[in-house]
């Protein structure tokens, strides 16, 4: 729940701090709510405001900064999708956003009692059972002792029939996979995929590797759903870079948001082979 800034690049690179107000700070000055200590960064350069489903950015620093394919003037204000990347100079921030977008705190970090306190309880336990014991409960222990042996002994079963399960998952994993032609080109891996769209150092190339990038980390998250809208939208845009279309639809169709025609001249100019490659990635997690 709740939303997210997302530090892709610069200083901070990877750091997350949460949207706790309405309204927001953003700077390297440490009286901001949100403080990035990158000294090219404005002691005040943003401020991210929630008006409500959306957010919108204010350009307080004396640059132009970059959101999408927009460019923002100082003093101007435009509203921040959470699936385009916001540029400063050389910082690149994410917007991302749950399934409810208004800001709350970020949620508390779990206490852990302190493992030499666990020991210490766990050893005086141990002395007064010790002192305890008597003759009369002898019998009562050598019955715990044989429970034990029992239960050791089922384990083993227990572990005996899943190793034998796996290896028949993976002997019909072996048999369904030598039915494959030998000319099918698996499905690239994500570095290999952000490698080579990086390497051609477009600015749009970059910002929909963000995106990419953004849709991986939800799916680590198990954010499924918002995963999965992210992935769509992303492969949209990439069917239109590749082949001029857009790539056919679900059973139950996501809506795609609409590109300007400026946005499709520069999706159409830009390296088919990195595009490519980045639709076949994605196709593979529509599976």
């Amino acid at each position: 729940m709740g939303a997210r800034l997302i530090v892709q690049s610069g200083t901070a690179s990877g750091s997350t701090h949460w949207i706790e107000k309405k309204v927001v700070r953003v700077g390297s000055d440490p009286a901001c709510d949100i403080v990035l200590p990158d000294t090219r960064v404005d002691g005040h350069a943003l401020t991210i405001e929630f008006c409500a489903p959306n957010y919108r950015v204010h350009n307080r620093s004396d640059q132009q900064i970059t959101i999408g394919s927009m460019l923002l003037s100082p003093g101007e204000v435009v509203h921040w999708p959470d699936s385009d990347l916001l540029q400063l100079d050389d910082l690149v921030l994410a917007l991302e956003i749950d399934v409810d977008p208004r800001p709350e705190p970020a949620p508390p970090r779990a206490l852990h009692a302190s493992p030499e306190a666990e020991f210490s309880s766990n050893t005086n336990l141990g002395t007064a059972v010790t002192w305890e014991r008597s003759p009369e409960n002898a019998d009562s222990a050598s019955q715990r002792s044989e429970a034990s042996r029992s239960s050791v002994k089922t384990m083993v079963q227990i572990a005996v029939i899943v190793c034998c399960f796996a290896g028949c998952g993976l002997l019909l994993a072996r048999e369904r996979f030598k039915g494959i032609p030998a000319d099918a080109t698996p499905a690239p891996s994500l570095d290999v995929v952000v490698e080579q769209a990086l390497a051609s150092g477009d600015a749009t190339t970059a910002a929909l590797v963000g995106q990419l990038q953004l849709a991986e980390a939800a799916r680590v998250r198990m954010q499924f759903k918002t995963a999965r809208q992210k992935y769509r939208r992303l492969y949209d845009r990439l069917s239109i870079a590749v082949s001029g279309e857009r790539g056919p639809s679900e059973t139950q169709p996501h809506p795609a948001r609409e590109l300007s025609p400026s946005d499709q001249a520069d999706l159409k100019t830009l390296d088919q082979d990195s595009h490519s490659l980045m639709l076949r990635f994605v196709e593979s997690r529509l599976k």
